[in-house]
């Protein structure tokens, strides 16, 4: 007799702790941030630097960011089976925008600064 309300006593304690476990009210994860914002992030970061870089007036840094957030949207649009030509004329087309917001002091600058990411990529894709 014993040992039956032993065993039932053990059951009953595993039961109510695994019926306690289940209700616990641990938080859920946070869901992820959707992408949109870290484009955009993205976006004020570049425009950013640049600023600082070019000594852009806060009217282009403003424009400039809406150049980038749009060509982070076009760019994912074209999603990873765009090809290399459809990318480079997607970049050349917002790279343009870019230039006509800027000062020729400004264009001359910037011309370089691409110039050297550019070799920079070539050099990283050839080896």
């Amino acid at each position: 007799m014993k040992r039956i309300f032993v065993v039932a006593l053990a059951t009953l304690t595993l039961g109510l702790t695994s019926i306690h476990a289940q209700q616990s009210t641990t938080p859920a994860p946070a869901p992820a941030p959707a992408a949109a914002p870290a484009k955009a992030d993205a976006a004020t970061k570049r425009a950013e630097s640049l600023q600082k870089k070019l000594k852009l007036t806060d009217a282009q840094t403003t424009q400039i960011k809406d150049i980038f957030t749009q060509e982070h949207q076009d760019m994912a649009k074209l999603g990873k089976s765009a090809t290399a030509d459809q990318k480079q004329a997607l970049n050349k087309q917002y790279h343009d925008k870019v230039i006509a917001v800027l000062t020729p002091e400004q264009q001359k600058a910037y011309e370089e600064m691409s110039s050297k990411a550019g070799k920079k990529e070539k050099a990283k894709t050839t080896n």
